[in-house]
């Protein structure tokens, strides 16, 4: 289920190949470099059919899910439980989860083994980042996510789109963070602004607020296979996106910038002969000139 719908993904989204502005074609090549380079699944593009599905199941006892379980894999934890985890349940956990069992369909097996099966993709991801906790810095855990695991969400993919234009000579290229009226939105992408640059200012630590609003800003966002101006970006995130996270231009947006890649020229290079595809080829015109 999982590959099928990470090819509807892509498909939905198809690169146009002949769009107008060349730099637009060089993000569209960024975009197409990663997904052909290091084809991975992603447990977050599902998250609409999860929900789905969980909404469907939970609609006749609604009133019994715990009120704190805000994020999916913290529902599906409480709604597939162990007989380990059921006994530290507190006498008010143990009387909704039976509760729970008691509205279950009739068809109780095939539907858990479905969202144990859900739960499983989940936190497989989550896993495998841990077991890269050790990669520094942070771009080597994208890239041993993507090579090595096969997996990774929109930060792992914005953060390659990050490196793909540094080793292209784009110095100015970061993964950004988008927070909605201060409460970050879980969504990640790479942005750039070649011919005017951004400004961005030190928040803490090695944290930054930044000013994107330009109209040649571009946004680069391999985890929906898509790179444009950040105007119509902000389009498609608002229309075509919205089952995956809320974004309202009308809103007050603030991007942030985290742990910038700032690798040494020795370090590109040898990055550049592992990755030999990650080094745009046109004898004709630099990359992202116009």
């Amino acid at each position: 289920m999982g590959f099928i719908y990470n090819m509807e993904i892509h498909s939905s989204y198809n690169i146009s190949f002949t769009a107008r502005c060349p730099q637009i074609r060089d993000a569209d090549w960024v975009c197409r470099t990663i997904n052909n380079t290091l084809p991975h699944t992603s447990s977050t593009k599902l998250f609409p059919v999860y929900k789905k599905i969980l909404s469907k199941y939970l609609k006749p006892y609604a009133s019994v899910v715990p009120k704190d379980t805000i994020e999916l894999s913290e529902l599906l934890d409480w709604m597939i439980l162990d007989k380990t985890d059921f006994k530290k349940l507190t006498p008010v956990g143990n009387i909704m989860h039976k509760l729970h069992y008691f509205f279950m369909p009739s068809n109780k097996k095939h539907l858990q083994n479905l969202l144990i099966a859900i739960r499983k993709n989940i936190h497989q991801l989550g896993n495998n980042r841990e077991k890269c906790m050790g990669a520094i810095p942070p771009v080597y855990k994208c890239l041993k996510m993507l090579e090595v695991y096969k997996q990774g969400n929109c930060f792992e993919n914005a953060k390659i789109a990050e490196l793909i234009l540094k080793m292209n000579g784009i110095k100015n290229a970061y993964t950004v963070f988008l927070k909605k009226n201060n409460h970050y939105i879980d969504h990640n992408f790479c942005l750039f602004n070649k011919d005017n640059g951004l400004n961005y200012q030190a928040k803490d630590n090695n944290t930054f607020t930044i000013d994107p609003w330009d109209k040649k800003t571009i946004i680069i966002d391999p985890w929906c296979n898509k790179a444009d101006f950040i105007d119509n970006m902000m389009i498609l995130y608002e229309n075509r996106m919205k089952n995956h996270f809320n974004i309202d231009r009308k809103q007050n947006l603030t991007f942030e910038i985290h742990d910038i890649i700032n690798l040494s020229e020795k370090d590109l290079g040898e990055l550049r002969e592992k990755f030999p595809q990650f080094v745009y080829k046109n004898s004709k015109r630099k990359f992202m000139d116009k």
